[in-house]
């Protein structure tokens, strides 16, 4: 299997860490964070439509959730959004940080944590919930399903 880029181990503890709890981590196809940015967004959208079309039923309500580690200007979420999904979040605590790390200058903060949802479910809730040991708060949303979007064979 080949990479994009090569990586190159800075070596250390957490080094030693990864190799011992992950054997044959040098097999694994790697890339630097600093990939040029045509790559990295053609990898993320190469991604993002697989899944997308490989794991969402067009005959259900869908929901996409989890740790973008972009914000909203993403090339992640602006697939989502070019594909009818929109965020949860965004009429209820839109300018919540889910992300903080904490350096020796202060901390870091920002929305890394996404809900997308498309128009057959609306959103009547959606929050960050605070506290945690994570790096990354929780996020929640409630939905109810548009009946007007869903055929009437497939009511209750």
């Amino acid at each position: 299997m080949t990479s994009l880029c090569d990586l190159t181990w800075a070596g250390g503890r957490s080094e030693a860490r990864l190799r011992r709890r992950r054997p044959g981590i040098d097999a694994l196809p790697w890339a630097p964070i600093d990939l040029p940015d045509a790559v990295r967004r053609e990898a993320q959208a190469v991604w993002s439509h697989a899944v997308f079309l490989e794991d969402v039923d067009p005959e259900l309500p869908a929901i996409v959730v989890g740790d973008f580690n972009e914000g909203d200007d993403g090339s992640v979420v602006a697939y989502l959004r070019q594909r009818g999904l929109a965020s949860a979040l965004a009429g209820f605590d839109g300018d919540a940080d889910t992300w903080r790390w904490t350096t020796s200058v202060g901390t870091l903060h920002r929305q890394l944590d996404h809900i997308e949802h498309d128009d057959r479910l609306v959103a009547v809730a959606g929050r960050v919930l605070p506290g945690g040991n994570s790096d990354h708060l929780a996020v929640v949303a409630d939905f109810v399903v548009d009946v007007a979007t869903q055929p009437a064979a497939r009511l209750p």
